[in-house]
């Protein structure tokens, strides 16, 4: 069985998508909730359909489980060296760390998410947008390509 850890951000959004919808309907809060719950369970026990994100997070590893009733996206990204996954929000409201001008506008957001989740590491194979990057600390995240984290876990 497969380690799921909820963001507190992605759970707040949750909480108030479900809010929403018995408004709307008496009833449909609690099928919406219904809906996530099984959601967390398909990804707890790896039978999971999961379809890539339409940005340049695909790239990265980052994949979601799309509700079939409710028009709501569960957005997981692997931890694969640690066996586990992090739900995480799909916007990251917060501004990137002032300190990475050379990086490119459109992966600013994967950063700031990153920085916003506390994350220790942040890797990509991304050598063209991040390679500068490489090796520095943001925030407290370090950006690393696959290989040196390997090596870095390995020391």
């Amino acid at each position: 069985m497969r380690v799921v850890r909820i963001h507190e951000a992605a759970s707040q959004e949750a909480v108030e998508a479900a809010t929403w919808y018995e408004h709307k309907q008496p009833g449909l809060g609690v099928e919406f909730q219904r809906a996530i719950d099984a959601a967390l369970d398909l990804l707890e026990e790896e039978i999971v359909p999961l379809s890539p994100v339409p940005s340049s997070a695909r790239a990265r590893g980052v994949k979601r489980l799309i509700l079939k009733r409710f028009p709501f996206d569960v957005v997981v990204v692997f931890e694969a060296l640690i066996g586990q996954l992090r739900v995480a929000p799909v916007q990251i409201t917060e501004l990137p760390p002032p300190d990475i001008n050379w990086l490119a506008e459109k992966d600013r957001p994967v950063l700031a998410a990153a920085v916003h989740l506390r994350c220790d590491a942040l890797v990509t194979g991304d050598r063209t947008h991040f390679g500068a990057g490489y090796g520095k600390v943001f925030s407290g995240v370090t950006i690393h390509s696959p290989r040196s984290l390997a090596e870095a876990l390995l020391d």
